[in-house]
């Protein structure tokens, strides 16, 4: 009886922890960047008070007011000029390139990128893993597949894989990265894994 409602307390705080300490961090990262900010720009100094969170105001209104100036015809020269200026740069260039191309591919409206859910055959032929798609190669029958690592999400592999070995299941992006977390344990969303007319099973 003990462990049964031990386990119920766990399973009840433990979720609201997480997500407290989560956002917390995402609240202070941003408070870090604002502190960078002109005093001028300061919440504190506008409001003439501290505000909790007041960073995380601050970065929100500083990102739109940047995209007003960067979508007129001077913004975008301007980003241009700043573009050739980075290119000339070795690795600052390599990393900028590589953060804008892979930003612009997960916001573009058109975009496959974390659209779908599959599974993929990892790490043998024999065992099955959920992945998000990330880009298709349509003319090469090229797949680019993210490999979350459970329990957290944000790192993992980045495969490349032909579409015959991709096998698409009904389930949301966010029913699998709640799946993933939980280690598996929301069956709820494991129902939606249906891998009877798996590739594999098709070719044996």
């Amino acid at each position: 009886m003990f462990r049964k409602h031990f386990v119920a307390g766990l399973l009840f705080w433990v979720p609201i922890i997480v997500t407290i300490l989560v956002i917390q961090v995402i609240v202070d990262v941003f408070d870090q960047f604002a502190k960078s900010l002109p005093d001028y720009l300061q919440l504190s100094n506008l409001m003439g008070m501290d505000i909790p969170g007041g960073g995380f105001i601050i970065v929100i209104l500083v990102v739109w007011l940047s995209g007003i100036l960067v979508a007129n015809f001077l913004g975008r020269r301007v980003v241009k000029l700043g573009d050739k200026i980075v290119q000339k740069i070795p690795l600052v260039r390599t990393v900028h390139q590589g953060v804008k191309q892979g930003l612009e591919m997960m916001v573009a409206p058109n975009s496959d990128a974390f659209s779908q859910v599959v599974c993929i055959n990892f790490p043998h032929e024999h065992s099955w893993a959920v992945g998000l798609v990330t880009n298709i190669d349509e003319k090469r029958d090229l797949w680019t597949v993210f490999l979350p690592t459970t329990p957290n999400p944000t790192s993992g592999y980045v495969l490349i894989l032909k579409g015959e070995s991709v096998r698409k299941i009904e389930m949301t992006v966010d029913e699998a990265l709640k799946y993933i977390i939980s280690l598996g344990t929301i069956t709820e969303y494991s129902h939606a894994i249906d891998l009877t007319d798996a590739p594999e099973e098709k070719n044996k």
